[in-house]
C-alpha cells in the first residue's frame, strides 16, 4: 500500500500546466521556426516591414503562449474555492483500488475509492505521478509527499493495473 498526503493549491494546477507545456514544446517551436521562416521569404521578397513582424511573432510566440496560459490558469483557479492552501488530498493505493480523501475543514470532503481503470492514463514526471481521468482533467501526486510505502511501489502499481496506459516521460 502506498499513501500520499499532499495539499490541493495552485501548485497543482502549475504541475498540470507545466507537463502540458512541454509535450506541446515541439509543436510551439515548429509554429515559432514557421514564423520566423516566414518573416525571412518576405525580407528576400523586399517586403521588410512584413518580414519584420513575422520573425518578431516567431521570436514571440513561445513566451505569449506561457504568459496567457499562467494568466488564464490563474483565473480559472480563483473560481475554485477547494483550490486553497487549506485543502488536503490523501491517496491510498492498494492493489486493487485507490482511493482519494479530499478535505477542507468543515466546508468540504470528498472521498472517491475507484479501480484504476478509473484513469484514462497516467504518467510519471522526474518528480510527480500525473493521474489523468481525462484529456483535461488530473490528479497531481508529489513522489516527495509519499508517508507510506515508496516511488518505486507506486510506480508498479501504476504499471501493473494501467499496463500500456502507464508512461514515464
Amino acid at each position: 500500500m502506498v499513501i500520499v498526503e499532499t495539499k490541493f493549491d495552485e501548485s497543482v494546477a502549475k504541475t498540470l500546466n507545466k507537463v502540458s507545456l512541454k509535450k506541446l514544446g515541439l509543436v510551439m517551436g515548429i509554429i515559432s521556426l514557421l514564423f520566423t521562416i516566414l518573416g525571412v521569404i518576405n525580407i528576400l521578397d523586399d517586403e521588410l516591414v512584413t518580414g519584420i513582424i513575422w520573425i518578431a511573432a516567431g521570436i514571440l510566440y513561445i513566451p505569449i503562449v506561457i504568459i496567457l496560459t499562467k494568466v488564464i490558469q490563474k483565473k480559472s483557479n480563483k473560481t475554485m474555492s477547494v483550490l486553497s492552501n487549506e485543502t488536503i488530498e490523501k491517496f491510498q493505493f492498494d492493489e486493487e483500488y485507490m482511493t482519494i480523501y479530499l478535505t477542507k475543514g468543515d466546508d468540504y470532503y470528498s472521498e472517491t475509492k475507484a479501480r484504476y481503470n478509473y484513469l484514462f492514463k497516467a504518467l510519471e514526471t522526474e518528480t510527480d505521478f500525473i493521474l489523468y481521468i481525462s484529456n483535461m482533467q488530473a490528479h497531481v501526486i508529489p513522489k516527495v509527499r509519499i508517508i507510506e510505502g515508496s516511488t518505486e511501489e507506486l510506480r508498479e502499481l501504476l504499471s501493473n493495473n494501467l499496463k500500456d496506459k502507464f508512461k514515464k516521460l
